[in-house]
């Protein structure tokens, strides 16, 4: 076991997210945010219209002397659209919060020209970027 923590603790992967992997999982989540609530709109839509035509049909079979249950795949539809909508807010939360992240601090892995030549010691140093927003809010 000493080993394989010794072993970790060598890796030189670059193990935290840079800015360009923040960006574009900020874009990814954006897109996602975007495709759900189009379709929370089209599926509450549809359902409002199905459920109007639904009780608009049972109303005039009524007025005939029959007796017709309304459909319950229009409240589906709505409550499904509704859920969709309401589910993205939180994916958009997400996209503001890593591209804000990307516009920061973030941190990276340097390398050493000295010791490149050298057999001795790791070449790659932790560097960490700020980034001071001027005018951006």
């Amino acid at each position: 076991m000493a080993l394989s923590i010794s072993c970790a603790a060598q890796d030189t992967v670059h193990l935290s997210m840079s800015k360009e992997d923040y960006l574009e999982k900020s874009h990814n989540q954006l897109v996602t945010g975007k495709i759900m609530m189009g379709i929370g709109i089209g599926a509450l839509t549809g359902g409002i219209i199905y459920t109007i035509v639904s009780l608009a049909d049972a109303t005039l079979r009524a007025f005939d002397g029959g007796t017709e249950q309304i459909s319950a795949g229009g409240p589906i539809l709505m409550v499904g659209g509704a859920g969709l909508m309401l589910g993205s807010i939180p994916v958009f939360l997400a996209s503001g919060r890593n591209h804000k992240n990307a516009m920061s601090i973030h941190t990276s892995t340097g390398t050493i020209d000295f010791f490149k030549q050298s057999k001795f010691g790791n070449p790659y140093y932790p560097a960490v970027s700020l980034v001071i927003p001027i005018g951006r809010k």
